[in-house]
């Protein structure tokens, strides 16, 4: 077993001091993710379905509306802009969002591993990029139409220009706000990010090196957002900012009957119009909030494990592609190999953000920029709705802190490198 130890730690080594093992670990995630496309036909279902309608309707300039030609705000615009403007370059079909798919993993890995070699060093960032290029998840969501990869993706940005120490103010600020918006357009959720992201900033004594480019980046944002903002007004004649599915979705996750997650919308409010209906939804879900907070502690509760006690949506939403190439019988197989190597990166990722409690104090450890991102996102969603794919955009920094906790693991049974003298203990990890 130490024998063993000792061979991992040196080819660890060699990864970690390789400039090309990055684009190594590149080549085999583009290979898998090919490799899965080329075998499991791309089949719409659930939101992929809206998705690639408002794509389409996009592209031929019938605007964001549905076939009877009303307007809609329901999914936020982003996803189906993105496959628009796609699909006006390249044409239309599945195999245009596929390739964009496979394209979208590089910024993912590459960014991935940048930032988890910034804070916690070179050997966790191979390991990083190892599971992320290999995590089932991610594989699979390479024949959905989903909005998971281009969140992804988007937020990674935001983190790393955040993180960065190179821009100045001005430029840090306006690249934030620009990244913000587009984030905002695809999941509301990233409007926060900033203020989040401050927290992290002012814990480690730059909140007021930080705080113009924040300023900056919010007003840039809101700049960006307005015209949207604007022309729902205009629709539904009502202030709505980004969507009309807040409401609905906090009624999910929030009523007397709700088990936290999905769930069908009451034929009652469905003859209403898409603003009216999150507005009514929504008040009843604070209504009930506000009557029963024990209850809603406890849901929250149980809304956090629905969120990361599974990873099976990639199956689930690839089913009727899977069945018709493999056969029913495969999906069993293919949900327990997803569902292992999630619990088993969750493990390793959170014994990881114990080595940094460990070695940056409570406090300083829960602000950490990763840190800090998936606890925000895991707190959204433990007030609204629970789904597994929404921890989907915290993958990367829970590779993370899973390759940090492997490497310490495999340190213990050999002698530190000296000239990896920095990550061979989780002392060496920037707070």
């Amino acid at each position: 077993m130490a024998d063993a130890r000792q061979q991992i730690a040196r080819v660890l080594d060699a990864a970690a001091r390789h400039a090309g093992f990055p684009y190594a670990v590149l080549g085999v995630g583009i290979m898998v993710r090919l490799i899965w496309a080329l075998l499991v036909p791309v089949v719409p279902v659930s939101d992929s379905l809206s998705y690639g309608l408002f794509a389409g309707r996009l592209s031929r300039g019938l605007g964001y509306t549905w076939l009877d030609g009303s307007a809609s705000a329901f999914w936020p615009v982003g996803t189906s802009a993105i496959y628009a403007l796609l699909y006006r370059l390249f044409g239309t079909g599945h195999g245009v969002i596929v390739g964009f798919n496979i394209l979208l993993f590089v910024p993912i890995l590459l960014l991935s591993m940048r930032l988890t070699a910034r804070w916690f060093g070179a050997h966790a960032a191979a390991i990083s990029g190892v599971l992320l290029a290999l995590w089932p998840m991610q594989v699979e969501f390479t024949t959905i139409l989903a909005s998971e990869l281009i969140f992804t993706t988007l937020v990674l940005i935001i983190v790393s220009l955040w993180d960065a120490e190179s821009l100045s103010p001005l430029r840090r600020g306006i690249l934030l706000g620009i990244m913000l918006a587009v984030a905002s357009y695809v999941r509301p959720t990233a409007l926060l990010l900033t203020c989040v992201l401050m927290v992290s900033a002012a814990v480690r004594g730059q909140g007021a090196r930080r705080l113009p480019a924040a300023a900056i980046s919010v007003v840039v944002a809101a700049l960006l957002i307005a015209p949207w903002a604007v022309r729902n007004s205009r629709e539904f004649h009502r202030p709505v900012l980004l969507s009309t599915n807040g409401g609905v979705t906090l009624w999910m996750g929030n009523h007397a009957n709700s088990g936290g997650g999905y769930a069908e919308v009451p034929a009652e409010f469905a003859g209403l119009d898409e603003a009216t209906r999150d507005e009514r939804m929504g008040g009843i879900a604070k209504a009930y909030i506000r009557a029963h907070p024990a209850q809603f502690v406890w849901n929250s509760l149980r809304r956090l494990q629905d969120t990361f006690g599974r990873e099976t949506i990639g199956i689930a939403w690839n089913e009727p592609g899977l069945v018709r190439a493999f056969g029913p019988r495969v999906l069993v197989w293919l949900k327990l190999v997803s569902q292992a190597y999630w619990l088993a990166v969750l493990a390793l990722g959170l014994a990881g953000f114990v080595l940094l409690v460990a070695s940056l104090g409570v406090w300083r450890a829960v602000s950490h920029p990763g840190a800090i991102t998936w606890l925000y996102f895991a707190g959204v969603h433990a007030v609204i709705v629970s789904q597994d794919r929404y921890h989907f955009p915290v993958t990367p920094y829970i590779a993370g802190f899973a390759g940090m906790a492997v490497w310490a693991m495999v340190q213990r049974s050999r002698h530190a490198d000296p000239a990896f003298e920095r990550t061979a203990r989780p002392s060496g990890m920037r707070g």
